[in-house]
């Protein structure tokens, strides 16, 4: 059985979150252009552990995602963290094009940025990733991995 450190938790817990957001929103992108949004307080154990946020912005081509989350409470304490995510791109005859991604996330143990730039088609043109990952006891991502990206 895998055992997940409390900040690990919280960013699985804050990508579920962000999930079932896009899910729970999806019937409302009716309103284009009427930025969708909500917000959340994560308990765990009767504890407040996590805030977040997302919200969903979508014109008659463009879209445009954004999350972030904080760990609160005695979790925010002991191990604090907080990140945030934002997703642009394009829609048009049904399909989905994205465009850019970003992601930072800040804890004791210093900064993370990971930036994603697409080409027109969709797919990855460019990766930054800082400080560059330490690919030790982690199984390497296949070459197609960003396909089908939103």
């Amino acid at each position: 059985m895998r055992s997940w450190p409390p900040v690990a938790a919280c960013r699985i817990a804050a990508g579920a979150t962000f999930c079932l957001l896009l899910a729970a929103t999806a019937p409302l992108s009716e309103a284009r252009g009427q930025p969708v949004s909500a917000t959340y307080e994560v308990y765990f154990g009767g504890f407040h552990v996590l805030d977040a946020a997302a919200s969903w912005v979508r014109g008659s081509g463009p879209y445009r995602i954004f999350a972030e989350a904080e760990t609160r409470g005695m979790l925010g304490w002991l191990f604090p963290w907080k990140g945030n995510t934002e997703t642009r791109g394009q829609v048009e005859d049904g399909s989905i094009t994205p465009l850019h991604h970003e992601n930072r996330g800040e804890s004791e143990k210093g900064e993370k940025f990971t930036l994603l730039r697409y080409d027109p088609n969709g797919d990855i043109a460019e990766t930054i990733v800082q400080p560059e990952l330490d690919w030790v006891d982690r199984h390497p991502l296949p070459a197609d991995a960003g396909k089908g990206t939103l």
